[in-house]
């Protein structure tokens, strides 16, 4: 049974990633992609032939959407301990229930035997709410990796409060081994904006639990994002101090600067402006001594890809609904299908088709942001130069 049979891509992408892959001169199963036959005559004509894009862009593109890859973006819930005052979400979804945990294990099930690498990306909400789903879902890709042999890598985004080191143990054993947690400056600066939901601030128990994890002999990769605001230039420059005191010797800790964009959505939508950062280039300027060698710079030509834009990679929400994007959540577009309880996935092709105009044109601004093309027209999110994320 082909149970992600709405993930496979179309005729004109997978042409154009065949091409790549006679301008690269490498093996198909080098990238995941055993479903492509290249002949020697092929590759010896392709050799000097001139690149339009850059090998980098070429191999995420094969990778991206070959059969042997599955990127899934996870919602164990959708409810959150804190209220930070620019949010976009507006928390209506509980829990993921059992019957979709099922579900989702028995598409992994399906998935298991022809996967050549799974990624994992535990998102909410606030996934450490529902750490029982996380570790279930988790211990089942376990047994299936060690089964077929797939390379398999999971990382989350989480507030960090509820993440102790036991937490972090626990999910290390699993292979959830990358975090992105959020800090928006110095201890008061940050818990004016990240706020918990019973009103108190958040920062003192963020950086505990940072600091044992530092102390800690676990394998891990942790991604500080810190946010830059019209109104805390100068907390983060103390937080860019503490940050180099306590881990620029530790390689398990980057730093990406975001600055905070408004979408017009969420709880607290009407007061996001006010933190929008004016003359953002100039704030970057100061911060540039301070955050240098926590940051990597990456390479102004390389193409970013979305992963919403992916065609091999689905958001599955908390209720079993699919979406493809984490941020337009209540978009019409953005509601693409639903899980089914043997694991397929019923998807609205025509909405699918829309996220993924990217890869089949080679549109760089529909494969770096899809969604500035809704029909809300809303803000696309900007990521702003110094900037590391996850590979």
């Amino acid at each position: 049974m082909d149970i992600y049979k709405p993930l496979k891509v179309n005729e004109l992408i997978q042409n154009r990633k065949v091409q790549f892959l006679k301008d690269l001169v490498i093996k198909p199963e080098e990238l995941s992609a055993p479903d492509n036959k290249i002949s020697l005559a092929d590759i010896e004509m392709s050799k000097y032939q001139k690149q339009q894009f850059d090998d980098t862009f070429k191999k995420k593109y094969i990778k991206a959407s070959s059969d042997g890859f599955l990127f899934l973006t996870i919602m164990p819930t959708e409810k959150c301990n804190f209220r930070c005052v620019y949010c976009y979400e507006d928390f209506q979804i509980g829990k993921m229930d059992v019957k979709t945990v099922h579900a989702i294990k028995n598409l992994l099930s399906h998935s298991a035997p022809t996967l050549k690498n799974l990624v994992i990306t535990w998102f909410g909400g606030e996934p450490t709410l529902n750490t029982a789903a996380v570790f279930d879902i988790s211990e089942h890709i376990l047994l299936l990796q060690s089964e077929f042999g797939f390379k398999y890598s999971a990382n989350m985004t989480t507030n960090g409060y509820l993440l102790d080191l036991t937490m972090l143990e626990q999910l290390v054993k699993f292979g959830v081994s990358e975090f992105q947690i959020s800090l928006d400056g110095d201890r008061i600066l940050h818990d004016s904006t990240r706020v918990q939901l019973s009103g108190k601030g958040s920062f003192n128990q963020i950086w505990s639990n940072l600091l044992a994890f530092s102390h800690s002999n676990l394998s891990f990769h942790i991604q500080l994002r810190i946010h830059i605001t019209e109104k805390n230039l100068s907390s983060v420059i103390l937080l860019g101090k503490k940050i180099k005191s306590n881990f620029a010797l530790d390689k398990r800790f980057s730093v990406i600067l975001k600055n905070i964009s408004d979408f017009g959505t969420g709880h607290n939508s009407g007061n996001v402006k006010a933190l929008v950062p004016i003359n953002l280039k100039q704030k970057l300027e100061q911060l540039k001594t301070i955050y240098r060698d926590l940051t990597n710079t990456p390479n102004i030509k390389d193409i970013y890809i979305c992963y919403a834009s992916m065609p091999r990679h689905v958001v599955i929400r908390a209720d079993g609904s699919l979406s493809k994007c984490t941020v337009k959540l209540h978009e019409d577009d953005n509601k693409i299908g639903k899980i089914c309880d043997d694991g397929r996935l019923q998807v609205d092709d025509n909405k699918f088709s829309f996220w993924t105009e990217g890869f089949e044109e080679i549109n760089l601004s529909k494969l770096a942001c899809p969604a500035q093309n809704l029909k809300s027209n809303l803000k696309s999110i900007s990521d702003i130069p110094i900037i590391t994320t996850f590979d």
